[in-house]
């Protein structure tokens, strides 16, 4: 489906610019994506009825946001284990480099009981930033 064409376009992109196979790119994007919270987010974001004029605008700027911050994640993300699977890498990144950022995703999403507002997403974004940033540092 087209929602997935952003996703698939970042894995073909991770790998041409590692000069790695397609696989272990997508695999990759999957694992750290899961294991952070954010893909989930993203496809969520992807299919999200929207009403009203300005939310549909809004909650399209965040679906792109969300997916730059996915892709600086993986940038930053150093993976010390051998890329075989997805659960394997998500499970090793869900209890080491992506666990700060699942923490901060899980922190404000329970706190709504349906889909987050936009504004909290808004919030969360902000949150996420600020983390990969220190990460990046």
């Amino acid at each position: 489906k087209s929602r997935f064409l952003n996703l698939a376009l970042m894995a073909w992109s991770l790998s041409k610019n590692s000069n790695a196979d397609l696989a272990p790119s997508i695999i990759k994007l999957q694992a750290i994506g899961g294991a952070s919270g954010l893909l989930p987010l993203i496809e969520d974001l992807a299919v999200r009825p929207a009403s009203g004029s300005w939310e549909p605008i809004a909650l399209r700027i965040l679906f792109v946001r969300f997916l730059q911050l996915l892709r600086q994640v993986i940038d930053v993300v150093d993976i010390n284990v051998p890329i075989q699977n997805v659960d394997q890498l998500q499970n090793a990144l869900t209890a080491g480099a992506a666990q700060v950022i699942r923490e901060q995703v899980d922190d404000l999403l329970t706190l709504e009981d349906e889909r987050p507002s936009p504004a909290t997403l808004l919030v969360l974004e902000e949150r996420v930033a600020a983390k990969v940033a220190r990460m990046n540092q």
